[in-house]
Parts: C-alpha cells; sequence; structure tokens
C-alpha cells in the first residue's frame, strides 16, 4: 500500500489473514470442528475462567450485547445494512456502552477496522 500508515498496513494485513482463513475454514470444515471440539474440552475450565474474569471487568460491554440481542430478538431493533458499504449482514457496533440500544450497523470487515483503529487511538475499544 503506497503511502499507507503503518497501522493502515496491519488492518489490511489482518483482514487479508481472516479472509484466508475463512478459505481454509470453508474447504476443511470437518477438521477445524473436530480440532475446535477437542482444543475445548482439553481447555474447558481456562476459557470458562477467561471468559468469567472478561464479564466480571467489563460488565457494561456484557450488558449492552445482551439488551442488543434481546431488543432484535423482540423485534425492538432491527438489524441495518452495513453504514460504510451497505453490506448485508451487519453488527451492532457500541460507540458508547452506557447507551447500549444506540449502535452503529458495521459488515465484519467494517467493524474490525473501527475497533482496531479505536485501540490504536485509545479508545475502550
Amino acid at each position: 500500500m503506497y503511502g499507507a500508515t503503518s497501522h493502515e498496513q496491519e488492518t489490511e494485513q489482518a483482514i487479508h489473514h481472516q479472509a484466508a482463513n475463512r478459505k481454509y475454514y470453508l474447504s476443511h470444515r470437518e477438521k477445524v470442528i473436530a480440532r475446535v471440539n477437542e482444543w475445548q474440552k482439553a481447555h474447558l475450565s481456562k476459557h470458562a475462567e477467561y471468559v468469567k474474569n472478561y464479564r466480571e471487568q467489563h460488565p457494561e460491554t456484557e450488558i449492552a450485547h445482551h439488551l442488543v440481542h434481546t431488543a432484535i430478538r423482540r423485534g425492538n431493533l432491527v438489524r441495518q445494512p452495513c453504514e460504510v458499504c451497505d453490506g448485508f449482514y451487519a453488527q451492532a457496533h457500541h460507540d458508547d456502552y452506557s447507551k447500549p440500544l444506540e449502535v452503529r450497523w458495521l459488515c465484519k470487515r467494517h467493524h474490525f477496522e473501527i475497533c482496531h483503529s479505536s485501540v490504536a487511538h485509545g479508545s475502550s475499544h
């Protein structure tokens, strides 16, 4: 990428790796699922501890995610296309977890870019 910053290059590389990983997963789905299941069984308590610690350290994110999922399920919040590229399947992105139902709809790629650029600039994401 000509003229790109180091962060932009890292983001592009991460997106490229995600695409490569997705392609591998789609062509080796059964093998990957078996390996993940095996790992989860072997590390179940470690993973459960990680999830518990994360939820304790970030209760606002847990609450916001739960409220969004509940609102979508009840029809009070309707999933929209990505606000950047108009992509069909978008994820809810919180700019402020204290306002759990105020979300921006972003495709996986743009959600990744926004969250990772926020981390690089010292935001809570």
